[in-house]
């Protein structure tokens, strides 16, 4: 008030004009809401004072001329602050909404996260076990090929001792390894045609060199060949004839020997004998099923078993 009083002093007015302004003054600094409404009301003469010679209302009036253009429509800023303040409930609202949305997904990706390193490491442990199954089986594969190959050596090697075996052996003891039947009818052992030993071939030259084997031998030979109806083949060809040689051994001087007529020839009665399936009538040689055995002198041993033809 004072300062109000000492800065309106060098205005020239008059004392009632004075004392209206100390008034309107003192109201101004109380604040007083009956400045407007009290009595006396306000005219346009104290507005006009008070704008012309009161300070604090000069003052205002000069900040609000010389605010920027945006600080003059406050009341929109206001306005939109305050819809801004009622909306931001909501906002918070969704905001806690996101985060807690934000913070189950961070979840869920830890635990993704998890389960990938598990079965990242299941799948490292599964290659471990892969890698060694396949190195055994390569390890078996190697070994399997090793060990055919070492059957394959074996099975080569045995055919080789058995090709020198059988290159070693008579031919006799070849011949009764094949016809074991045959061994035994002419009371051999029926293993030695089986084994390539010095003891079989003497076992078997014992048997074979006596005559009396010998003939049997021509007898057994005489049956199959009327029981098959054929000639005797060339190994019981080769076995009657080495036979009858292992005897003449010991009968050097006066030795036997095998005769086969020839094909073409006339049937001679003395000398031959008609095969069992031979046709009964005939007069020429057709066929020798198995020669004849006489001795030195000739007399006849055995006949010679043909076949006839008319």
């Amino acid at each position: 008030m004072p300062d109000h009083q000492e800065e309106n002093t060098f205005v020239h007015l008059t004392a009632e004009e004075q004392k209206r302004l100390d008034e309107l003054s003192h109201n101004w600094a109380k604040e007083d809401k009956s400045l407007f409404s009290g009595s006396p009301k306000l005219s346009v003469f104290d507005l006009k004072m008070l704008l012309l010679h009161f300070a604090p209302l000069k003052s205002v009036i000069q900040q609000i001329a010389h605010q920027p253009l945006t600080e003059k429509y406050s009341h929109t800023d206001v306005d939109r602050s305050l819809t801004e303040v009622h909306s931001e409930p909501t906002a918070l609202v969704d905001l806690h909404a996101f985060e807690h949305q934000l913070s189950q997904a961070h979840g869920a990706n830890n635990q993704l996260e998890q389960q990938l390193q598990q079965l990242q490491s299941e799948l490292t442990e599964q290659q471990s076990k892969n890698l060694t199954l396949e190195n055994a089986l390569k390890s078996a594969t190697a070994k399997q090929q090793q060990l055919e190959a070492q059957y394959q050596q074996a099975q080569q090697a045995q055919q080789a001792v058995k090709v020198a075996s059988q290159a070693l052996s008579h031919p006799v003891q070849n011949i009764l390894s094949q016809d074991l039947s045959l061994s035994v009818d002419l009371g051999l052992n029926a293993s030695c045609g089986t084994e390539s030993s010095s003891s079989d071939l003497i076992s078997t030259v014992a048997v074979l060199s006596q005559l009396d084997s010998v003939k049997r031998l021509w007898d057994l030979l005489k049956e199959r060949c009327e029981q098959q109806d054929r000639a005797a083949s060339q190994a019981e060809a080769q076995l009657l004839a080495t036979a009858l040689g292992w005897h003449n051994l010991n009968w050097q001087q006066k030795p036997y020997q095998l005769f086969e007529p020839k094909t073409g020839q006339s049937f001679d009665f003395n000398q031959q004998q008609r095969a069992a399936f031979s046709p009964p009538m005939g007069e020429t040689i057709k066929a020798v099923v198995l020669p004849g055995i006489r001795d030195h002198a000739g007399r006849l041993l055995k006949k010679a078993l043909v076949i006839t033809t008319p």
